[in-house]
């Protein structure tokens, strides 16, 4: 895998106020899409949403593609390819925790929150990007406020979260994948390439048990598939402009925002852990986003 990664070709570009914005809009946009798949997941089989969630990225990186007149072409097949597969594996994997009530969210969102520190290990070997020691100890301080926010129990079924494990291992790989194609492919091409991969194996799974949505159902469908999109696309444009490690550590914050979401969408009111876990996870942010903009 690493000698594979190392093969691709990347315009060095590190911008990392400009990669750390990007990460946090993404951010909201998925925190968003989170709170939406849940919601829609009692209306409609899982796979259903995910379905939804791909065919609106692929329409808006093309609407955006349009727009901007440039187009969809991927030059490196090989790069994409592995983002679009590891990347389906994890929103396969997102998507289906989502919809399991027998996983608590907290556990759920701490296990997808597994993925930066995977990304800031490899990023080394795999990238050639040094993680410096004020952002590995930020890393670490931002995981231990993921841990706290999330109160994760782990009292679900082992099975859960070895699904768990392994959408954040697949979400780690797909980024690598992503850095390595940076500047050098247009956002969109690599959106909508990943999302038609991504589409055509939700279809497949979803169409046994496709159903028609009414009401309010099929709003909360269309946010899920929205928000995923945009979300998609201002992640991709987030790898393209900074380091890997330093980016992905920026992705804790979407546990903060979801806890906010959920404040507002399920009245669900965090306990004093889930405060002190949240200032953890931005103080860590801060820290990893000043390293990076005073090194440069």
């Amino acid at each position: 895998m690493a000698t594979l990664l190392k093969s691709a070709s990347i315009d060095s570009i590190d911008r990392p106020l400009a990669g750390v914005a990007w990460m946090l809009l993404a951010q909201f946009c998925f925190a968003v899409m989170g709170v939406a798949g849940r919601v829609s997941s009692s209306v409609a089989p899982w796979q259903e949403v995910l379905l939804v969630r791909f065919v609106a990225g692929a329409f808006a990186a093309w609407l955006l593609a349009r727009l901007r007149n440039v187009p969809l072409v991927i030059v490196d097949k090989r790069a994409q390819f592995g983002r679009s597969f590891f990347g389906t594996v994890a929103a396969l994997g997102t998507f289906y925790l989502l919809a399991a009530r027998q996983m608590p969210l907290g556990d759920a969102v701490t296990l997808f929150a597994v993925s930066p520190l995977l990304v800031a290990v490899l990023s080394w070997p795999v990238l050639g990007e040094r993680v410096t020691k004020r952002s590995a100890l930020a890393i670490v301080v931002g995981f231990a406020g993921v841990v706290a926010i999330a109160k994760p129990s782990f009292q679900t079924a082992p099975v859960l979260v070895l699904i768990g494990f392994v959408t954040a291992a697949s979400t780690a790989i797909a980024m690598m994948w992503l850095r390595r194609m940076g500047s050098s492919e247009r956002g969109e091409a690599i959106v909508f390439n990943f999302s038609i991969f991504g589409a055509v194996v939700a279809l497949v799974s979803a169409l046994p048990i496709l159903t028609w949505p009414k009401g309010y159902g099929l709003l909360w469908l269309c946010l899920t598939g929205l928000t995923g999109g945009l979300g998609q696309l201002c992640m991709t444009k987030a790898y393209s402009l900074a380091q890997a490690a330093r980016v992905s550590a920026v992705t804790s914050t979407g546990i903060v925002m979801t806890r906010i979401l959920a404040l507002v969408v399920f009245f669900e009111v965090p306990t004093f852990w889930q405060w002190a876990g949240t200032a953890l996870v931005l103080f860590a942010t801060a820290a990893v986003a000043s390293s990076g903009i005073l090194k440069k």
